[in-house]
This record gives C-alpha cells, structure tokens and sequence, in this order.
C-alpha cells in the first residue's frame, strides 16, 4: 500500500512504541504520530476531548488509507474520504478479509450497519434520486482460484496502482470537480442539487485552510427553504442524547 520512504502517520490510542516495531522493520518511511505534532502544532493548548476530531481529519486526507474493521473512527474517516472526493480504490481495512471491501458496492443493510461505511453515503448526498452504484470505473476481477475445497472463486486484485492513484486524486482534487466529489460523485447531469452551487469554506478569525472543507454551501430554493422536522412547532428545549449500544460503545 505504502511507496518507499514516505509519511506514514498511525492514527491511535496504543501507548506502547513497541507495538509498531514491525511497521519501522518493514516501512522504509518515517513513522509519524499524533504526539510527533505535539509541540509543532500547540496541541497541549487544544481541548483534549477534540485530539479524536483532529486525527480524523488528518487521516481522510491521505493518499491512502487503512482502517479498522468494526470501527466507527475509521468509518467517519472514510466517509470524509469520500465527500473529498477520493475513489473508494484508495481504501483499504487491515482485517484481511475485508481488505478490499470498500472496492465494491454494497447497498446499506447488506452487511454490518457499524461495521463499515456505505458509498452511497457519499454518491448519494447532492441529487434527488435514489443511487445504488457508484460511476468509477470496476476494478478488473484476476484469474480464476480454486479454494481448497476445491471450489473455484475471483482472486481479488492485489493493489490499486499507486502511480494511477495519485493522478486519479489530483483529478479529483482539482476545483472543476470538488464541486461533484470528484471520483467519487455522481455525474453533474445526475446531480441537481449542484447546480449553481459552490464549495464551503471555513470563516474565522485565524487562518483555515480550506482545503479540508467537504460540505457544499446550500444552493438553490429547495436547500433554504428547507426546516428540520424536529425544529417545527415548539419551543421547548431539545437535547441530544448518546446511548451505549450493545458493544459498550456510545452512540
């Protein structure tokens, strides 16, 4: 997944330096983590309740990525990965098994609801019709296996090209199709909602880059006009709630 020598930053809670010992014997790169930045970016004077926040921003903005299986950190990761517009070829999930699921469509309710994201997510958010498959082109299927129950299946493909990765993220990257979510949209004629639309950005009174943006201003009568169901009607205070799921996890 990695080219030789470059930047690898390990998004974690693991305190313990040793645990990545196989990663420096076999990257020939620089490892790099969250507390690497520490005093480069004043993280000490950051809320500590948003360090999670900051490492899923700089985890979607890699050339490449590999998550976690079952993780919701990851998941959010990939889903930004694909409002920015990057192709689901540049995602990867470090359980074996599931290596290259993001590489193939799967409707929502397919599989885990938790467990991974789902492109429509992404492909789906900017237009008015139901999406059930992505426009980037399929990735080619290798030959034929026979398991050891003699069984015959597809050998996935082992590794998208990184030297045509890095050309599909600069066209994706460029502003003519941010816009759309560059390869990982739909087609501006099968997206209505973009239609005099412009790219977000960020005001404040410290200096943003707004590359990191990946929502779309409103546009359009249909987007101003609309309210929120849960906002009409009273006045009464409402709360957001977050209940432990059957993992001990909060959602």
């Amino acid at each position: 997944l990695w080219k030789p020598n470059e930047i690898l930053y390990i998004a974690t809670d693991e305190r313990n330096a040793t645990f990545f010992d196989d990663f420096r014997r076999k990257h020939s790169g620089p490892l790099r983590f969250f507390d690497d930045f520490r005093e480069l970016a004043d993280l000490d004077s950051i809320d500590s309740t948003l360090y999670g926040m900051i490492e899923t921003v700089v985890s979607s903005r890699g050339s490449v990525f590999a998550g976690t299986w079952f993780s919701t950190f990851s998941g959010y990761i990939v889903r930004l990965r694909g409002y920015y517009g990057m192709s689901k070829y540049f995602t990867y999930y470090s359980w074996l098994d599931r290596k290259f699921f993001m590489h193939e469509w799967m409707n929502v309710g397919s599989g885990s609801l938790f467990a991974r994201e789902y492109p429509v997510a992404w492909t789906g958010i900017d237009g008015d019709k139901f999406v059930d498959n992505d426009s980037e082109k399929p990735r080619k299927k290798a030959r034929e296996v026979v398991s050891v129950d003699g069984g015959t299946f597809l050998e996935r493909n082992t590794l998208y090209p990184r030297d045509e990765m890095e050309e599909a993220k600069a066209v994706a990257e460029s502003e003519l199709n941010k816009l759309g979510r560059g390869l990982a949209g739909r087609p501006m004629s099968e997206t209505p909602a973009l239609l005099g639309a412009f790219r977000g950005h960020v005001s404040c009174d410290v200096n943003v880059d707004n590359s990191v943006v990946y929502w779309n201003e409103p546009q359009g009568h249909r987007d101003y006009a609309f309210k929120t169901p849960f906002g009409v009607g009273t006045d009464k205070p409402k709360y957001l709630a977050f209940t432990p799921d059957g993992g001990g996890f909060n959602n």
